[in-house]
């Protein structure tokens, strides 16, 4: 108790203003030979006779002081601030995220941690459709979650020859709906391994060709996991304050190459049964059994 009174005078003297009411407030976890009342009245007292002019007000004080027992160890402190909030990561069960490095994914993932999800981030790598520099900013945004949330790694798939499969031999508009339907299956069978119960991706309606309501119902075909999008009603002036406040805004606008592979008319009305046909021609899971066996995790 002694100590604790002599910590809480210092930060008093620190802090509070002569001529301004405060009050003390004490919560204890544990079994201690005295209340939290008997820490209030001490301490109140304590700080009336070191700073003259001072008064007690418990309903609406000016100042005041905070102190936790938590068993043998106690905090002293006079001002709190807001934290994330939300449920403790991992309570709420794994998710994998398509984490493309931009704006929009990681936010997505913050999300889903927030709401207690541990994420485990996919990059699918489109090289030579895109450059170097989206793996690295993709491993960049990585870091910055695992600041949230220790123990994110980043799984990297080399994307580019499926890709090139869908430019090659399916109809030119599907590209970008052929290869999103791609990436959920992907991400489902990565979802097996980590015991994952969801995917989660970046997308916000309407915001691109692929993102419109017929596209997103056909994407949600591909795989059997709910698809899980934090963001969907969100728009960019939303989405951009979320990434400025968790650090990744700066990141994800780091130039990187556009992906070459999006056609110039990328279907906007997708029909199931057209793209299932274009998959059909294609034997996807030849195309995918063999990329996920390449697939890398990033260690921080």
């Amino acid at each position: 108790m002694n100590t604790i009174r002599s910590a809480a005078v210092k930060a008093a003297k620190k802090t509070l203003t002569s001529g301004k009411t405060f009050a003390v407030r004490t919560r204890r976890v544990g079994k201690h030979a005295f209340s939290s009342q008997d820490v209030n009245i001490a301490v109140g007292s304590d700080v009336l006779r070191v700073i003259p002019g001072t008064g007690v007000d418990l309903s609406a004080p000016d100042q005041g002081i905070s102190i936790e027992i938590r068993d043998k160890n106690a905090y002293v402190f006079t001002t709190t601030m807001a934290g994330v909030g939300g449920l403790p990561v991992g309570s709420q069960g794994n998710v994998v995220v398509l984490l493309s490095g931009g704006i929009d994914s990681p936010v997505a993932a913050y999300l889903m941690m927030k709401r207690g999800c541990r994420v485990f981030p996919v990059f699918l790598d489109n090289k030579p459709y895109t450059d170097y520099r989206a793996r690295k900013r993709a491993i960049a945004v990585t870091k910055k979650l695992a600041e949230f949330s220790q123990g994110i790694e980043l799984m990297v798939v080399p994307f580019g020859r499926i890709l090139h499969t869908f430019i090659e031999k399916a109809p030119r508009k599907l590209t970008c709906v052929l290869c999103k339907r791609t990436m959920f299956r992907i991400a489902e069978k990565i979802a097996k391994r980590v015991k994952a119960e969801a995917i989660v991706t970046g997308e916000s309606l309407g915001q691109v060709a692929s993102q419109t309501l017929p596209n997103l119902r056909v994407l949600d075909e591909a795989c059997e996991l709910p698809v899980m999008r934090p963001i969907i009603g969100m728009d960019k002036v939303e989405i951009e304050r979320i990434a400025r406040k968790i650090g990744t805004f700066e990141i994800s606008t780091r130039l990187v190459a556009s992906c070459s592979a999006v056609p110039r008319y990328p279907e906007t009305k997708a029909e199931l049964e057209d793209v299932r046909k274009a998959e059909e021609s294609l034997d996807m899971l030849a195309l995918i059994e063999p990329i996920i066996a390449k697939l890398e995790v990033i260690k921080r």
